[in-house]
């Protein structure tokens, strides 16, 4: 599971290809410059670019997840600042994909940006479990999990364009997850306790797995002091977000189930 920016909600993620206009212009957003540099290694080099240009691929997939939350929305009959908190998702995963193109671009790639994206028959007409299921694990869940990531790597990163980058993010995701969690205190006023049942189920499966504690290499050093944590890097911050601060959030949240407050996340 990614987020609410999952490739999960469409299937698959877009194709790269050459294209130029998914770069970010020169000022958009960034007081510093994203011209080409250099790195330690090539190995190195080829990692951040195919780190960066799968995090440009997986942005591009979340406009289409935020989209679809957001027909999931209407069919609903939600309030419209919760469309508006959609709105706002798909401009910021919009502009993070347009900077993770650049950063990969910058390690030495050519211009890329993502191809077609494959939509499937998804038209927001699914049922209140299965769209409250889903974004429990993809907002609640995945979005906490991504801003508290990107903070980790911030706290890490010795680059000042990609610090920008990672600063953006976690604001953004951030946002992201509170969408989530407002959307699921709203569905869950009045709600049986059937819903109530499935939402605790849908929190608790994400803490199953178990993390195997590994020394972080030379290669996940310098990837996390270009910004980017490991895969087992990320993992085990995930298990620690979801024991410390995705389950407590939870329990206040179902406490509280038939109000119109929740407690925000983090």
């Amino acid at each position: 599971m990614t987020s609410l920016a999952s490739t999960e909600q469409n299937g698959s993620l877009a194709p790269v290809a050459a294209r130029d206009d998914w770069q970010l212009a020169p000022g958009q957003g960034l007081a510093s410059e994203l011209e080409l540099v250099g790195v330690e290694s090539e190995r190195l080099a080829k990692a951040l670019v195919h780190a960066w240009t799968e995090r440009g691929l997986q942005g591009h997939a979340a406009v289409a997840a935020y989209s679809h939350f957001a027909l999931e929305l209407l069919s609903l009959g939600a309030p419209p600042q919760l469309l508006s908190g959609c709105a706002q998702a798909m401009q910021e995963e919009t502009v993070h994909a347009q900077a993770c193109f650049s950063l990969a671009r910058r390690y030495g790639a050519r211009n890329v940006g993502p191809g077609p994206l494959g939509l499937g028959q998804e038209r927001g007409d699914g049922d209140l479990t299965s769209i409250v299921v889903g974004a429990v694990h993809r907002g609640c869940i995945g979005e906490t999990v991504h801003a508290l990531a990107a903070r980790e790597a911030l706290e890490h990163c010795q680059d000042p364009a990609t610090r920008e980058v990672l600063i953006r993010h976690q604001e953004a995701k951030a946002q992201q997850a509170q969408l989530a969690w407002r959307f699921i205190a709203w569905a869950l006023r009045g709600a049986g306790r059937e819903l109530v049942d499935h939402v605790r189920v849908a929190f608790l499966t994400g803490l199953t797995a178990k993390v195997e504690t590994l020394l972080p290499t030379e290669r996940d050093r310098a990837l996390l002091r270009s910004g980017l944590l490991s895969q087992h890097q990320h993992r085990a911050l995930e298990q620690r977000v979801l024991r410390d601060v995705v389950v407590p959030c939870m329990e206040a949240l179902l406490a509280r189930a038939g109000r119109a407050s929740v407690p925000p996340p983090f």
